[in-house]
Parts: structure tokens; sequence; C-alpha cells
């Protein structure tokens, strides 16, 4: 791989060009290089390394790497000064060690077009899922693991299967460097399953999923990390309830801290989940498409009464929350808006978690259940809470017991409105 630092910036640049990047964004990243050139010219320096990058950030903009920015102390807007220098040298990077930008450092890659030479198999890849019976999310997540690969292939001049080889599916392979063990297994099973199913189509010529390795998942993961209560409840305390965004963001925490909800689960949730008079709340799970009651707690009710009366916007759709800006749609298509939503609010209320600590949605799920599970709840029990198909999904996400939730359920006669 060429390293000079010209030829390097150079490639980036281009990178961006072809990914579609606003000439704003790709004139501040040229802002970048040319103070990364300067400062390199100046030390008699043409070939990039790692550790060159890292000074450059250190001694022209004061920026050390090993320690991680704190927008609650340096503020928000400085981050942009921050970010952008890091990205740029990171770019360089990985063009040094992978030969190529991540796929993943920019989510524009997932709005390119499916390269015609695979576009068949790919569409039949999606009727395949359906017709076996995947969730849409399951259909979804699969599609955009092949999309990677695909949009690899391209970048590589590959479009078709007859330019398939060994090589460039190792190549590919390289990309998953830096993931865990399971994230390249359930990777590699999507990958060989849409190989084979190509194959059994007519789409290929040959089976190209016997060129992959195997690699097994495993279930021995590190314990998920979770929140303490204490900041969880710091979190809610915090926000305003007194206008209809801070009513919405309350009931929307507090469902999924209580009930150990998927964020999906909560964006999908229906007026017509929620059954006042049997006092409780029904749900198909997005990514298991089982089936799942829960009784309707007290405070749970309380702050979805009072949003769906005084907060929600008087609109004909049929999801429980609704943005609330103009056209106050729903957030179906939405993605990461409540782990966003939640970082927000975790910023507000100034808890500031330890390090390791995920600060989404998802976390709140892990802090549910070891909670319950400290309180004795069985692991059948969550299992069958939580619709898992397996118990060992469950020793890794435990979840909360129905016969301790139903301990504290809503009246129903106290909040139970015809109009809701």
């Amino acid at each position: 791989m060429n390293t000079s630092i010209r030829g390097l910036t150079e490639s980036v640049i281009g990178e961006l060009q072809e990914l579609g990047y606003a000439e704003s964004a790709i004139k501040l990243y040229r802002r970048c290089y040319g103070d990364f050139i300067a400062f390199c010219e100046g030390l008699g320096r043409t070939e990039y390394t790692i550790g060159l990058g890292d000074r450059w950030l250190l001694e022209c903009r004061g920026i050390d790497v090993s320690k991680p920015y704190n927008t609650s102390i340096h503020g928000r807007s400085k981050q942009y000064g921050y970010d952008r220098p890091i990205n740029s040298m990171q770019m360089l990077s990985e063009l040094t060690v992978h030969g190529y930008i991540k796929l993943e450092r920019s989510t524009k890659r997932l709005g390119l077009d499916i390269p015609e030479g695979f576009r068949p198999s790919y569409l039949g890849f999606q009727l395949w899922c359906r017709r076996t019976g995947m969730t849409e999310f399951g259909t979804r997540s699969r599609l955009n693991r092949i999309k990677r690969l695909l949009v690899f292939l391209e970048s590589k001049g590959i479009r078709d299967y007859a330019s398939i080889t060994g090589e460039e599916l190792s190549k590919y392979m390289l990309t998953f460097a830096e993931y865990s063990k399971r994230t390249i297994a359930t990777s590699l099973s999507c990958i060989r399953c849409f190989l084979r199913q190509s194959y059994l189509d007519g789409h290929s010529a040959t089976d190209l999923s016997v060129l992959l390795p195997a690699v097994g998942a495993g279930r021995e993961f590190k314990i998920p990390r979770t929140w303490d209560e204490g900041d969880l409840q710091k979190v809610l305390s915090s926000i305003d309830t007194s206008n209809p965004t801070g009513k919405r963001d309350y009931a929307i925490i507090l469902m999924i801290a209580h009930y150990g909800l998927r964020s999906v689960d909560v964006k999908m949730l229906c007026l017509s989940s929620i059954d006042w008079k049997k006092k409780q709340i029904t749900i198909c799970q997005h990514k298991t498409g089982k089936i799942l009651s829960l009784p309707l707690l007290s405070d749970v009710g309380n702050a979805l009464a009072d949003y769906l009366k005084n907060g929600r916007p008087k609109v004909d759709n049929p999801f429980t929350f609704l943005k609330s800006t103009s056209p106050y749609g729903d957030f179906s298509a939405s993605v990461g808006s409540f782990g966003q939503m939640l970082a927000r609010r975790t910023q507000a209320a100034g808890v500031i978690l330890p390090k390791g600590t995920p600060k989404g949605s998802h976390a709140l799920r892990h802090t549910l259940a070891s909670a319950m599970l400290s309180k004795g709840a069985t692991l059948q029990t969550i299992a069958s809470t939580l619709g898992h198909t397996t118990s060992k999904s469950t020793a890794i996400y435990l979840h909360s017991d129905i016969s301790r939730l139903s301990d504290c359920i809503l009246d129903p006669e106290e909040f139970h409105d015809e109009n809701i």
C-alpha cells in the first residue's frame, strides 16, 4: 500500500467524493489534510504513520487521542473541531492498514445501489428470507450485511459472480479484523447462506459458500454492563413533564426501563396494544415475531395516560409515540432515535456513566435484568416473559418476572378513557 502522505490524502478525498459527501464537508477535510501536510513537510516526513497522525493531533490541534472527549465538560459545539481532525487521521490509518476506508464509516454506503450483476440474487435472497418466515427486522438485518459485501466487491471492480474468488472473499474478511467473534460469525453465516442460495437459484455457476471459513459464535460473552439505579432515577427526575416532548420521552424511558423492551418494540407500540380494561399491554416482538403480554404498571400507566391525553399530537396515526414537530410522524422508520434521545436526556441530567457502560436504550434492558435476577427471578420465568427461544439468550439478556410486576398493576378504573 502506498503510504505517501499526499497520495493517501488524495485517495481519501476521492473516496468521499464517490460517496457523495457535500462539497462543504470535503472542503473541511481538505483543510485538515493541508495543515497535516504542512506539518509533515516541516518535519521532513513524506510517509504516513499512525504515530505521525497522533503527533499532529496533539501538537497542532491539542487533541490527545488517549483521552475521550466529554461534551458535558467541553461543550458540544467544540466537538466538531475535535471529531473532524480525528476522523481525517483515522481514514488515513484505515487506508494504510486495510487498503480502503471502512464501510461503516459512512451510512451513505447503505444508500448506494446494488451492483446490477448482483441485483437478481439480492432480490431473490430477500424473497427467500420472507418465504422462510423471517421477521422484517431479521430480513433487513441480513440484507444490510449482504449489501456490505456487495458494495465492497464493487469497490474492487467485481460486478458478477464469475469474478468472485477465494482471495477476494479473504480480503473482505479482513474488514472484520476489529470486530467481536460473534459479529464475525453472524456475518459469515449470513453471507454463506446468501452465496449458497444464489447458487441454488442459478445466479452463480459454483457454490461460493464453501470458500468461507467456519467461525463459531459461542455464548461465552462478558456480562453486560448496567446502569446504576440512581443514575436512571436521576435521568427520569430531570425530565420536564410539563411539555409534550417531556411527557413522551418520560413514558418511553419508563417503558424500556420497567419492561426491558427493545426500543424497536416501543417505537412500534400501537394504541390498540394497550388494553386499559384488562390492565395489559400486548405486543408482537419485532425481532422474534412472538407475542408478549405485560401487566400495565401503575407508573407506566400514569405516564402513558398523561402523554396520550395531554401531550400526543391529535393526528390519525396508529402508533402510540409520535414526533413532536409537524407533520407529527411516528418513529417506525427512525434508526437510533430513542438511543439518541436517551443520550440527550442523560447529558441534560448531568449523569456521567462509568467508562465502558453503554449509553443506549438497550443498556436499560440489561439493567432491569440484573435487578430482577438479584431479586430471585428464575431464568425460566424470564425466558418465557421475553419470548426467548433458548435459555442461553436469557442468560445473557436476563429480564423481568411477570409475577413480580403484577404486584404493582395499574387500577384501570382510575385511568380508563374511551377516547385514549
